[in-house]
């Protein structure tokens, strides 16, 4: 299955930040309601709010098709 550019931002970004800022985990692409999903698809890039967030992954870099292999 390939995996589209909305479902790619998307696991980037839960890659970041697996949990909520309540500490809950964050679901799944396929646990997504209908309009979550809509929403990654209309703006496949991934929401982080800032720079430091965006590093906050302890420096690895993490591209959009390193994901899209793992379909």
């Amino acid at each position: 299955m390939n995996k589209s550019p909305g479902q790619i931002a998307y696991e980037q970004e839960l890659l970041v930040k697996p949990n909520y800022h309540d500490g809950t985990p964050r679901k799944a692409w396929d646990q997504l309601k209908d309009f979550a999903q809509i929403s990654w698809e209309q703006d496949p890039t991934p929401r982080y709010r800032n720079v430091a967030e965006l590093r906050a992954f302890k420096g690895r870099d993490i591209q959009a098709h390193e994901l899209a292999s793992e379909s």
